[in-house]
């Protein structure tokens, strides 16, 4: 259960989760995320963080990198 003034929010987000991602755009991110290896701390490993949280923002939700 969510609080009154988080409804509206909750509604936003389940509404992208049932329509992220379709087949089509999990098998191209899937191809991209495993291209090439990406062992934490390594140029790659940020390479992939970075489109990550694009892949995230351009679903329309908050990603920051920490």
């Amino acid at each position: 259960s969510f609080p009154p003034n988080a409804v509206e929010t909750q509604r936003r987000y389940e509404t992208i989760f049932l329509a992220t991602p379709n087949p089509d755009s999990a098998s191209r991110h899937l191809r991209i995320l495993t291209e090439e290896a990406h062992v934490a701390g390594t140029p790659e490993d940020y390479a992939t963080a970075l489109y990550v949280r694009a892949t995230v923002r351009g679903y329309g939700l908050e990603a920051d990198l920490v």
